[in-house]
């Protein structure tokens, strides 16, 4: 089984390190491995969290060529209105 830090699968995925901690934040990113204060990958959950986010230019649009998901306006302000502080609900 091969072990991945931070770093490296921030470069598989050309993403930053900062990325990377929001994702694990936010339970988006992939599955990973928390030894003592270290943060550690295992290329399977790596692969198979690219695998789960793969799309195909077909998949992604339908037949009006529109995207089939919400435009980026909407999911910015889904992830604000979801925002938690000190325990209580923010918009």
């Amino acid at each position: 089984m091969q072990i991945l830090n931070e770093t490296e699968v921030a470069e598989m995925l050309r993403c930053t390190n900062v990325a990377l901690r929001r994702w694990r934040r936010e339970g988006r990113g992939p599955r990973f491995i928390r030894v003592g204060r270290l943060i550690r990958y295992r290329l399977p959950d790596v692969e198979e969290f690219l695998e789960s986010n793969a799309s195909s230019s077909r998949a992604a649009s339908n037949a009006s060529g529109q995207s089939q998901g919400q435009p980026k306006a909407d999911l910015k302000a889904e992830g604000e209105a979801s925002r938690v502080v000190g325990g209580s609900r923010v918009n």
